[in-house]
């Protein structure tokens, strides 16, 4: 840029002009880039605000699945100290069941019952008191009457 020496008189001339002005101007920012600066400011609090809030949020899960696992963990021991009982009962009770049925097979086995292989008994032998073979534990004997004979 080169000045006219008219150009440069007019300019030291001129009442403004001073030397002792800086000779770099400082910049100021712009009202928009100011307002656009703030309003990212307050989208990015905003931001931060529903950030936090969602932090709470899953928080308050964790904390709600922590204590539901941990009832479940507890039911769950329940329920397996309960099975470990009623199996403990469940095999009580079979070898109770075990033993009456030893004992039912022993009684049986003394009671012996002799039947006549043959038919002793006709028609003709109804209302006679009979006295057949029937051995009980005790060794008593009975007698019987016939009331009737079907065939």
């Amino acid at each position: 840029m080169s000045f006219s020496h008219e150009q440069l008189m007019k300019i030291l001339n001129n009442e403004s002009f001073q030397l002792s002005e800086p000779t770099t101007p400082q910049v100021q920012p712009k009202e928009d880039e100011t307002q656009l600066l703030q309003k990212q400011l307050l989208e990015l609090i905003q931001q931060n605000s529903q950030f936090n809030n969602q932090l709470t949020q899953i928080k308050d899960q964790i904390m709600k699945q922590d204590m539901i696992y941990q009832n479940l963990e507890k039911t769950k021991q329940r329920l397996e100290n309960q099975l470990k009982e009623q199996i403990q009962k469940n095999q009580k009770l079979q070898e109770e069941c075990d033993q009456k049925d030893q004992e039912e097979k022993e009684l049986k086995q003394q009671v012996l019952i002799t039947r006549p292989k043959k038919r002793l008994f006709t028609q003709q032998s109804v209302g006679k008191v009979v006295n057949y073979n029937m051995t009980y534990k005790n060794n008593q004997k009975k007698n019987s009457v016939i009331v009737s004979i079907k065939k």
